[in-house]
């Protein structure tokens, strides 16, 4: 099987597939990066993935593994150039409180005087949450500015079913969304909470 690499730079987006077994290299291509395209860079990316195939005479059933990578968002972050994201908090319980606390993040430093700022909203899970109090959360993070949503309930990398409902209604209203247990498994609320806020902002740039 075939294993590919695709890099975003800022001038060019690289493409190169290795044999999965030998580890040689099969070929490579490079293509403009489509800052200015509406699709964003991913135009580039399918377009240096089409061409690569096309090149080496193989079909998408010969791909093993895509790793893909880019500096877009890590520059983003270092420049300050982000989204206002949305968090989306659950808990359930006698532990809610404190799930409504840890998910309430406010903004995040990324140094030299640039911040993350985040909005936040809560719903308590005891019950699972009906759609019309998912969106009107949503909505209100909408309305206070929110580009992204990040979804966040305690112990979901237990249990994901209430982030997995919640993110379903999101994409359905058109958002960019992240679940924290799909970004990582740590228990604690707040560290996950914050690293799929990093995220967010990093799905709503490069949309």
């Amino acid at each position: 099987m075939i294993r590919l690499g695709i890099d975003v730079g800022g001038t060019f987006t690289h493409a190169v597939a290795i044999d999965g077994q030998s580890l040689a290299v099969l070929g490579h291509v490079k293509v403009p990066t489509t800052h200015s395209s509406d699709n964003g860079v991913a135009e580039g990316v399918i377009d240096s993935l089409t061409k690569l195939l096309k090149q080496l005479s193989i079909s998408a059933d010969s791909i093993s593994f895509v790793a893909h990578s880019t500096t877009q968002a890590t520059n983003a972050l270092l420049e300050g150039d982000v989204a206002i994201v949305g968090i989306l908090g659950m808990g359930a319980g006698t532990t809610a409180w404190l799930a409504k606390q840890q998910t309430k993040l406010d903004k995040i430093s990324l140094g030299h005087g640039h911040f993350l700022k985040t909005c936040h909203e809560f719903i308590d899970t005891s019950s699972t949450p009906e759609k019309e109090e998912i969106v009107k959360a949503l909505n209100s993070l909408r309305q206070s500015g929110a580009q992204a949503v990040v979804i966040s309930e305690a112990f979901s990398v237990d249990d994901s079913t209430n982030e997995k409902i919640a993110l379903s209604v999101a994409i359905e209203m058109g958002l960019c969304a992240t679940a924290s247990s799909a970004v990582s498994k740590l228990y604690g609320l707040r560290a996950r909470t914050r690293t799929a806020t990093l995220n967010a902002q990093r799905s709503s740039i490069q949309r």
